[in-house]
């Protein structure tokens, strides 16, 4: 079932894809649930590229993307209220838990549980209580929840944002995209129901903003020259010639400024800079153990360096793209 919402407004931004990242601590840390009176024994409030964060009270409640875990932190004392972990017979485990929203009606802490392809549930003690959208999403992104408690949620690889109308995800709509727009990513409903959606594909970002309220003739004129713009691309893309040139010629560059070029072309979070021998300098000149860095994360930059359409070739060329000629060690 579709939502038909009327398009409102597009926004096209040119812009790299990476996202920017709390540098961590590299340390994966113990596993476990803890509750306060255990905190002065162990060392938490370590985090590894802890990129979702929602409030609850004076609770920040982070999700600690690279340790596979969530934390509840006081505001006030930094102190660790709770730390949601793996362990035999949960019901669901966390791989990479990204973004977090906070529901207050419901008293629930909902997380896309990316790697995982569902959305992990919380209620307030930090206990995992079940997942959904199993065997439905696919590498779930960004996710916020309306004042009508809908739970919007970007479905990546799907191409489409789900709208769940209960916190089970038994009853849903969904609104579909085309390929052409790149992966929905991120999404935020506001009072009115509005929602913005965004978007990412080689070459750009796009924000789309969707209401029920009734267009206006102006915007009904932008929306008919997407249209065509959309249908002249879509005949170019339908042609196998043009997509091969696309893809041997723009990709490794293309995969470059959307996930790697924020950091590496300034030098940003200590990447070195494209290039630049100087910079590389402290680093191996091995492929493979700069490969090996990249799968598994390092420093700021995530696992498979933030690329989630990337395959371990294209890994290894935007290895090669990056550092400087002759740098690389002969196999």
């Amino acid at each position: 079932m579709n939502i038909k919402f009327i398009l409102a407004v597009i926004f096209i931004v040119i812009s790299s894809n990476a996202l920017s990242n709390y540098k961590g601590s590299n340390q994966n840390g113990n596993k476990g649930f803890w509750h306060t009176s255990k905190i002065d024994r162990i060392q938490l409030g370590r985090f590894n590229t802890p990129i979702g964060i929602d409030i609850n009270d004076r609770n920040l409640i982070i999700s600690d993307h690279q340790n596979d875990r969530i934390q509840s932190m006081n505001i006030d004392s930094g102190k660790i209220n709770w730390v949601s972990y793996n362990k035999k017979g949960d019901v669901f485990d966390w791989k990479e838990p990204y973004y977090i929203k906070v529901d207050h009606k419901r008293k629930l802490i909902f997380i896309s549980n990316r790697t995982r392809n569902n959305i992990g549930v919380l209620n307030f003690n930090g206990e995992k209580l079940y997942s959904i959208g199993n065997n439905f999403l696919k590498y779930p992104h960004e996710l916020d929840i309306d004042n009508r408690g809908n739970i919007f949620i970007a479905d990546s690889l799907n191409y489409r944002i789900v709208k769940y109308k209960d916190d089970k995800g038994k009853n849903f709509e969904t609104i579909n995209f085309s390929k052409l727009w790149g992966y929905p990513k991120t999404v935020s409903v506001d009072i009115d129901w509005s929602i913005a959606i965004g978007f990412s594909n080689l070459k750009s970002t796009y924000i789309l903003l969707l209401n029920k309220k009734k267009s206006n003739p102006q915007d009904n004129e932008n929306i008919k020259k997407y249209h065509d713009l959309a249908k002249s691309s879509k005949a170019i893309y339908s042609t196998k010639k043009y997509l091969k040139n696309i893809e041997t010629n723009n990709r490794i560059p293309n995969l470059y400024n959307n996930y790697c070029g924020a950091c590496h072309t300034e030098g940003n979070f200590n990447a070195p800079t494209l290039g630049n021998e100087l910079a590389w300098k402290p680093y191996p000149t091995r492929l493979s153990t700069l490969l090996s860095s990249v799968i598994t994360g390092k420093g700021s930059m995530m696992a498979m360096g933030g690329c989630d359409e990337c395959n371990i070739n294209e890994l290894e060329e935007l290895i090669k793209y990056m550092v400087p000629m002759n740098w690389l060690e002969k196999r």
